[in-house]
């Protein structure tokens, strides 16, 4: 019966009026739902996750909120996202706020530097390298500390690009001298807009410092090809393919080329749209050298738009679930929605359901909602662990209600809020194998060391 509950809970939250679930404590969610980089399995991972979490209240009775998500469609605009995270904020009495992307998070936490709400915003798919900048400078004082984010208020659950780049350059090495010329050289492909660049230099480093095992510092030749930003069906691919296997390293900072041979690898770093269009052109050449791709490839609108063309293509990701809480979310996602959970849903999932423990351990006095967040995975050894889906949930209420420490591991994986409000993460090399995902292996990067950082 438990798995027909989450289904009427799912039905209910996706239909309710504003009368229905004014008593709710309602967490504001403004995510892209219309562009090439969204997936609707994103959402339904947070509906579930809130269906769940208000199963579980129901059941233990101990703690007096339940929740309420309003989705709001952000159209990939930075713009829209801002204007709707105001309304979230002002007018609906949102606790919090779920985001997406680096430009989406900066856009709610300028309401917070702003003075329109003193509220946590949390972040899914925010892997900018520098989400929290320090010393950063600007004539315009919210934009500084929304860049410096000193009241540390912004939060992501999904780690920065590091790890996935070092990966990424051990896959590169592993393949070796391809075409046998005496030269390791890869060819870094990416969007001109600030993704696509810290993704790119991102790489680029990794694989100048060689991946420690079988390539010494040095020993690979890089460049980078940035290809026009913005509108996919706008970009010259059929050029920049040939830019890529001219036989010529075009210097990274553009200034000059040398003749010295065809790369070994190309690795592809960019917008899933990018990456799916590339590889329709790619694959009408008769070229050879083999292509990798950076973790934005990994979205179901890839397999829709390439069928078979997308058959073996490989490449690097953060883990779809991790364990047995990552299995239990699959299991249940499944079930709910009839698919299994895209790339990335296990991260929204664990972004609502940390959001909620937060409140929860607010509601008894214990915390503030910003530094509850650093508490639902306390690593003190009182702490009881918990986990994801509705049993896992139960638990934390019950523990939460008594006033014991938790230690939630989600979805995705241990969810350790660090003191800049960061998490690490596994990160997965991936092959398209029969229309699916398939994960080749995984690299822990949770632990120091093992991804080289």
């Amino acid at each position: 019966m438990r798995g027909v509950s989450i289904l009427v809970w799912v039905a209910v939250l996706a239909s309710c009026t504003d009368d229905v679930v004014r008593d709710g404590a309602v967490i504001g969610v403004v995510v892209d739902q219309t562009s090439a980089e969204a997936d609707t399995g994103w959402t339904q991972a947070m509906d579930l996750a809130a269906a769940q979490m208000n199963d579980a209240l129901a059941a233990e009775g101990r703690l007096r909120t339940r929740f309420v998500l309003r989705i709001r469609d952000s159209q990939g605009l930075t713009s829209v996202a801002a204007e709707e995270a105001r309304l979230l904020a002002r007018d609906e009495g949102a606790i919090a706020l779920i985001t997406d992307s680096t430009d989406t998070a900066r856009a709610a936490l300028s309401l917070v530097y702003g003075g329109v709400a003193e509220l946590p915003v949390q972040c899914s798919g925010c892997t900018s390298t520098e989400l929290s900048i320090p010393d950063f400078v600007s004539s315009d004082p919210i934009e500084q500390e929304v860049r410096r984010d000193s009241g540390n208020w912004l939060f992501r659950t999904v780690a920065d690009t590091t790890a996935m780049a070092v990966v990424m350059g051990r896959l590169a090495a592993s393949l070796g001298d391809v075409n046998r010329d005496g030269l390791r050289k890869a060819a870094v492909y990416a969007a001109d807009d600030p993704f696509g660049r810290e993704a790119s230099d991102a790489i680029t480093a990794a694989l100048l410092a060689g991946d420690g095992v079988a390539v010494a510092p040095g020993v690979f030749v890089v460049e980078q090809i940035m290809h026009r930003p913005g509108d996919p069906n706008r970009v010259d691919y059929g050029r920049d393919v040939s830019r890529l296997l001219d036989g010529s390293t075009e210097a990274i900072d553009g200034g000059s080329s040398e003749a010295d041979g065809e790369p070994d690898v190309i690795i592809v770093a960019s917008h899933a749209a990018t990456h799916a269009a590339f590889v329709a052109t790619y694959d009408a050449t008769a070229s050879v050298v083999p292509v990798l791709h950076f973790y934005r490839f990994r979205q179901s609108g890839s397999l829709y738009q390439l069928g078979s063309i997308a058959e073996g293509a490989r490449g690097v990701s953060f883990i779809g679930t991790d364990g047995a809480p990552g299995d239990v979310f699959a299991r249940d996602f499944t079930r709910a929605y009839g698919f299994a959970p895209p790339a990335l849903a296990a991260t929204y999932y664990d972004n609502a359901v940390t959001l909620m423990l937060a409140a929860l351990i607010a509601e008894t006095g214990a915390a503030s909602m910003r530094d509850a967040l650093g508490r639902t995975s306390e690593r003190s050894g009182g702490a009881v662990p918990v986990g994801a889906g509705e049993e896992g949930l139960r638990s934390a209420v019950s523990v939460i209600a008594a006033g014991s420490a938790i230690d939630y591991t989600g979805a995705s994986g241990p969810v350790d809020y660090d003191a800049d409000g960061n998490v690490r993460d596994r990160v997965a090399a991936f092959e398209v194998r029969g229309s699916a995902f398939v994960e080749t292996d995984v690299f822990d990067c949770v632990r120091v060391g093992p991804c080289g950082d």
